[in-house]
C-alpha cells in the first residue's frame, strides 16, 4: 500500500479560492475503468468513488494499491480541472520489503525471469521500460511468481526495471529479503539475516539488560545454542561469536563450562553483568579452553557478595587453558576474589582490572592456585578435585592488568605456578598489605616468576595512619615450614612499598630464592628497605639498585651472585656469608666478597643470523648488537637484532652466532632464556604459542624454539622466517661457561 496524500492537501482554484466539495475519481491506469482506493493502510476499508473533499476543500487520507492509477479531479459541479495518469503506490518500508531488479532486453525478447518473486494479481509489482511506466495487462502479463511476459517484443538494449514488494507476514519482515551493504567500495551486498547471524546475540534469547530482570536463563540458553554451533562444525577450533549488547544484566551464574577444542568469542560491548546471588561465580569457565572474553564489566554488590567474578580451571587434574580475557573489568565485594584462576594454563589477561572491595585482610583481588588450596565450585559440572591436589599450571601472562584490593587484603595470591609473567604495565595496589603473596613449600613452590610493574601506594601522596598503601611488594607466606622459589625476576622503578620489597612472613620457616634477578631501581617511600628476612632468607642471583643505602644485605643469611649499585660505601650492612661481587657504577670499583671470583671487563660481540644450511642467505641488519660481562664462569649477555633476510635455498634450524668471546656452554649442559621481544613477521612452529631461546651443550650458538601446551618443543627454522620481511628479536640471559 501507499499513502497518496501525506500530509492532507487543500486544493484551490486559479483565483486562490478553495474548492469545497471537489471530487477525485480513481481509475485503473490508462483506462476509464474505476479502481478502488482505501481509507486505511491495511487496504481493508474502500473509499467511495469519487472521493469528496470537505467544506475546506481537503481530501481525507487515501491509500493506494501498488499498481497504477489514473486520477481525475473535478469541482463540485463535475467540471474537470485536472487529470493525471500513471500514479502508482510505492510501498512503505514498514509494511513491505521492496526489491529492485534491472534487466537489459535482447532483440524481440518478451519473457523475463525475475530473481525476486512476487504474488501475481496482488498489486505488488511495478514495471518500467526505459523509465516509462508499463500498464498491466495492456503492456505486460503477470505470468507467474517469477516471470512476466510483455505483449509486444522489446528492442535490444531496452532497460527493464522491475520493483517487487513483498508484504510483511504478521507484522514482521523476513530479514533474508532485506539487503545490507556497508557502503565501502569493493564490498559485496549481503542480506540482513546473514549479517545478524555473524554474531549470536543474548537478547535473541530473551535477555532484557534492565538490571532488574533475572537474565540467567537467557545467558545459559545462549550458551546451549553456541555449543550446537561449534559442535556442528565437527572439527577442532570451530568458532562461535557471541555479542552482549550494552546493558545491565542481572544474573546468578553464566554457564561457560566444559567448552573444549572449540573457540567461543564473547564481545561484551561494554555490557555489565551484575551478580544477584551470593556464593556463585558470575561467570563459570570451569573445564573450558579456547575462550575469549572482551569488553565486559562484572560487578557484585556488598549485599550479594558473589564468590567470584570469573572462575576458570579444570574440574579435576586435567589440563585446560588457552583462554584470553581482554578489557574485562571485575569489581565489587567478592567472597573469595574477583578472579579465581584455579589452573587455567597458557592464559592471557590483556588490559584487565581485578578489584576486591570487601573488607577482609585474608581476601585477594586475584587468586592463581595450582595446588588446590581453593576448590572450584560449579552448578554445571561435577568437581572431582580434592584439596591439596597439585596441577600443571604454567604460562599465564598479565599485560597492562591492574590488581587492586581496597578491603585490607593483598592483591594477588600465587601457589605452584610456573612461567607466569606480569609485564611492565601491570599495576598493583592495596592498603595495609602486600602486592603479591607467594606460597610454596615442597612441590607447591612457584617457579620462573617474572614481575615487572608498578607497585602503587594510596591515591594520596602522604597516606593517613592506618590507611597506608602497599606495605610489602612481594611477601612469602606459609604454614611455618621452609619455602623456596626457583627463578624470581622483579623489575620496578619507584616501587612505592612502605616497608619492604621482599618479606619472609612464613610463620617460622626460611625463604630460599635461587636464580633471582632483582632490579628494584629505587624504593620511593621514605623508610622502606629491601629485605625483611624474618626467620631466614637465602638469595642466589643478581641485584640492581640506585639506592645502596636501602639495600640491607645484612638481613640475609646468605647471598651469592652479583650486585650492581650506585655507591658501595653507602651499603648499610652485608650478609654474613656468601660469594658475591659488588659493582659500584658511580665510583667504577669492583669488590669481591667471600670466595674469590674472576671478573672480566664488560665486552661486546656481533650476533649474526644464519641457518644450519645457509644456502643463498643474505641478511641486511638495521640493528646488530651483543653485550656481555663475565663473573668467574657466569656469563651475562644480551642480544638485540633487527634484520631482513633474503633467501630461497637456505634451510634448517635458525642459529644466532657470535657468543664465542664470552665462552661456550659446558658439555652436558643446556640453558634456556626468555625472549623479551619478537615481532609479528615470525611464523610459529606447529603447536607453538610461545617462544624461548636456548644454548645447547658445548656450543656458543643460540637457537630459538617454540613452546605450546601439550606440544613438543619445536626449533625455529628457515620455514618460520619470511624472505624479504623485517624481523626483530631480543634475548637476554645468564649461563655458565667452561
Amino acid at each position: 500500500m501507499a499513502r497518496l496524500f501525506n500530509p492532507i492537501i487543500q486544493n484551490v482554484d486559479g483565483s486562490g479560492e478553495v474548492r469545497p466539495g471537489q471530487k477525485m475519481l480513481t481509475f485503473d491506469a490508462g483506462t476509464t475503468t474505476p479502481k478502488v482506493t482505501y481509507t486505511d493502510a491495511a487496504l481493508t476499508i474502500p473509499h467511495s468513488n469519487p472521493i469528496i473533499a470537505d467544506a475546506n476543500g481537503k481530501f481525507p487520507d487515501v491509500f493506494l494499491e501498488l499498481s497504477g492509477y489514473k486520477l481525475r479531479f473535478t469541482d463540485a459541479n463535475d467540471v474537470q480541472y485536472l487529470e493525471t495518469d500513471g500514479v502508482f503506490g510505492t510501498p512503505d518500508i514498514e509494511d513491505t520489503v521492496q526489491q529492485t531488479q534491472r534487466i537489459t532486453a535482447a532483440a524481440d525478447q518478451t519473457t523475463f525471469n525475475l530473481t525476486n518473486s512476487y504474488t501475481p494479481g496482488a498489486s505488488n509489482l511495478i514495471v518500467f521500460i526505459n523509465g516509462t511506466y508499463q500498464y498491466p495487462p495492456a503492456n505486460y502479463i503477470e505470468t507467474d511468481s517469477s516471470t512476466i511476459t510483455f505483449t509486444s517484443p522489446l528492442e535490444a538494449g531496452d532497460l527493464v526495471d522491475v520493483i517487487t514488494a513483498v508484504q510483511r507476514v504478521s507484522g514482521s519482515t523476513d530479514a533474508s529479503q532485506v539487503t545490507y551493504t556497508n557502503g565501502v567500495s569493493g564490498t559485496v551486498s549481503l542480506n540482513v539475516q546473514s549479517k545478524f547471524r555473524e554474531f549470536i546475540n543474548v537478547k535473541d534469547f530473551g535477555a532484557t539488560g534492565d538490571g532488574v530482570t533475572d537474565d540467567t536463563g537467557a545467558f545459559n540458553a545462549l550458551t546451549s545454542y553456541a555449543r550446537t554451533q561449534v559442535d556442528a562444525g565437527n572439527a577442532r577450533n570451530t568458532t562461535a561469536n557471541i555479542i552482549i549488547p550494552p546493558g545491565r544484566y542481572s544474573i546468578s551464574s553464566w554457564d561457560l563450562t566444559a567448552i573444549t577444542d572449540r573457540q567461543i568469542n564473547i564481545l561484551g560491548s561494554g555490557a555489565v553483568l551484575i551478580a544477584n546471588t551470593a556464593a556463585k561465580n558470575v561467570v563459570d569457565m570451569t573445564q573450558s579452553r579456547f575462550m575469549k572474553l572482551s569488553n565486559l564489566v562484572i560487578y557484585s554488590s556488598a549485599g550479594v557478595e558473589a564468590r567470584s567474578g570469573i572462575q576458570m580451571g579444570p574440574k579435576g587434574t586435567e589440563t585446560v587453558g588457552n583462554n584470553l580475557l581482554e578489557n574485562v573489568f571485575i569489581t565489587g565485594h567478592w567472597a573469595d576474589a574477583a578472579l579465581m584462576n584455579l589452573g587455567s594454563e597458557t592464559t592471557q589477561f590483556e588490559n584487565c582490572n581485578f578489584i576486591q572491595l570487601k573488607t577482609n585482610s585474608t581476601l585477594y583481588a586475584a587468586v592463581f592456585d595450582g595446588q588446590s588450596v581453593f576448590i572450584p565450585t560449579s552448578d554445571y559440572v561435577t568437581v572431582t578435585r580434592t584439596p591439596g591436589t597439585g596441577l600443571s599450571f604454567t604460562n599465564n601472562g598479565m599485560n597492562g592488568t591492574q590488581f587492586r584490593n581496597e578491603g585490607g587484603g593483598s592483591s594477588v595470591y600465587l601457589i605452584k605456578t610456573e612461567g607466569f609473567n606480569f609485564d611492565a604495565s601491570s599495576y598493583f595496589l592495596t592498603f595495609n598489605n602486600s602486592a603479591l603473596d607467594l606460597y610454596g613449600t615442597g612441590s607447591s613452590r612457584n617457579k620462573g616468576l617474572y614481575i615487572r610493574g608498578q607497585f602503587e601506594n594510596s591515591q594520596n601522596d602522604i597516606p593517613t595512619p592506618g590507611n597506608i598503601g602497599i606495605r610489602t611488594c612481594v611477601r612469602f607466606v606459609g604454614d611455618g615450614t621452609n619455602t623456596a622459589i626457583d627463578g624470581l625476576t622483579i623489575e620496578s622503578f619507584g616501587a612505592q612499598c612502605e616497608e619492604f620489597a621482599l618479606k619472609n612472613d612464613t610463620g617460622g620457616g626460611t625463604v630460599r630464592i635461587s636464580n633471582a634477578n632483582l632490579r628494584i631501581v629505587d624504593l620511593a617511600r621514605p623508610g622502606a628497605v629491601w629485605f625483611d628476612a624474618g626467620t631466614g632468607m637465602f638469595v642466589d642471583g643478581e641485584i640492581f639498585t640506585n639506592e645502596a643505602d636501602k639495600l640491607n644485605l645484612g638481613s640475609l643469611n646468605t647471598f651469592n651472585g652479583t650486585i650492581s649499585l650506585n655507591d658501595y660505601t653507602a651499603l648499610p650492612s652485608e650478609p654474613s656469608s656468601g660469594s658475591y661481587t659488588v659493582y659500584d657504577r658511580v665510583n667504577g670499583e669492583v669488590y669481591n666478597k667471600g670466595t674469590h671470583v674472576f671478573v672480566d671487563a664488560p665486552g661486546s660481540f656481533t650476533p649474526t643470523i644464519t641457518f644450519a644450511t645457509p644456502g643463498d642467505l643474505s641478511v641486511a641488519y638495521s640493528k646488530q648488537t651483543g653485550n656481555f660481562y663475565k663473573v668467574d664462569k657466569v656469563v651475562h649477555f644480551s642480544i638485540s637484532l633487527a634484520f631482513t633476510p633474503t633467501f630461497s635455498t637456505a634451510s634448517g634450524e635458525l642459529r644466532i652466532s657470535g657468543l664465542s668471546p664470552a665462552g661456550a656452554v659446558p658439555a652436558g649442559q643446556r640453558y634456556n632464556f626468555a625472549l623479551s621481544t619478537m615481532n609479528s613477521s615470525w611464523a610459529w612452529p606447529a603447536g607453538a604459542t610461545q617462544s624461548a631461546a636456548y644454548i645447547p651443550s658445548n656450543s656458543t650458538l643460540v637457537r630459538v624454539q617454540g613452546i605450546g601446551t601439550g606440544a613438543a618443543y619445536s626449533v625455529f627454522t628457515a620455514t618460520e622466517l619470511t624472505s624479504g620481511a623485517a624481523h626483530s628479536i631480543e634475548i637476554s640471559g645468564t649461563y655458565l661457561t667452561t
